[in-house]
């Protein structure tokens, strides 16, 4: 197996966020902290094309994105500036770069099929709606029948499927089955100051890691490597991110037979494994 670059995105902001949709679609939310500036991208990951990029809603800063559906993104805002709490449903249409509908009334709880669960705070706690996605009229009123909506978020929650996904996990040498592995790790281990924990992901015949090595400046630089076993060699390797002062974990993670790489935090590489 190898890796073949798809695609990749990069910004002068830093890398906010990364979600994956299907057909393979990859978003990726960048921030401008200093001049509250908010940027959405989204790139088809088989041609490269971007369906969207650094869009802005009339609302600069104080949005995000709920989930990905479909051709659709669903964003909230904030019920106050510099608090988590959302407010607000948006359903925005990737093709024509349009909001289809809004709610200012309500707030996203969660979605399923093309459903979304709402509620609405009032002075004695909370009441609950189901909405259509794409028309967002209000199909059933719950009042505030928390059990009811309860049921319906844990069924959800049961039936998501993350089998696609592989993240990392951390390295023991003591529970890996791969001597080669071991080795290598074990060379590297001997040639640099290793700091914190490795992480990898074992795909096939590769084994993709990321560790820190402690430099002479007490900096740190972070590594990313791809070592192919049956062949017993580094296939890949690149520094992510340099003169660090903290360990930056979560850097990678794979989809399918795609490889996501953060680098320096404003840069994502997709690559296929092949």
């Amino acid at each position: 197996m190898k890796l073949k670059k798809s695609c990749s995105y990069k910004t002068k902001y830093q890398v906010w966020r990364i979600l994956i949709s299907a057909p393979d679609k990859i978003f990726i939310e960048t921030r401008d902290t200093e001049n509250k500036q908010v940027f959405f991208n989204c790139q088809d990951i088989s041609s490269g094309k971007f369906l969207l990029k650094n869009f802005q809603h009339d609302e600069k800063y104080w949005i995000g994105i709920e989930t990905v559906w479909r051709n659709y993104v669903i964003f909230h805002k904030y019920a106050k500036p510099d608090m988590p709490g959302h407010k607000s449903i948006i359903l925005f249409d990737i093709k024509s770069k349009k909001n289809i509908w809004q709610n200012n009334e309500l707030t996203f709880l969660f979605h399923t099929n093309d459903l979304i669960y709402a509620y609405q705070t009032t002075f004695s706690g909370r009441k609950f709606y189901s909405l259509s996605v794409l028309t967002g009229e209000t199909l059933e009123d719950f009042g505030d029948d928390y059990s009811k909506i309860n049921s319906f978020q844990e069924q959800t929650q049961r039936n998501e499927d993350y089998s696609d996904y592989t993240f990392p996990e951390s390295y023991f040498s003591q529970d890996s089955a791969n001597t080669n592995i071991d080795a290598i790790i074990e060379k590297i281990n001997a040639e640099n100051n290793l700091v914190g924990e490795i992480e990898y992901i074992s795909k096939g015949d590769l084994f993709l890691f990321n560790y820190h090595v402690e430099k002479t400046t007490g900096n740190l630089e972070n590594v990313f490597v791809v070592y192919n076993s049956s062949k017993s060699k580094i296939i890949f390797s690149e520094t992510i991110n340099k003169n660090i002062n903290a360990i930056i974990p979560d850097s990678f993670f794979v989809y399918k037979n795609l490889l996501i790489l953060l680098k320096n935090k404003n840069e994502v590489s997709v690559f296929e494994i092949i």
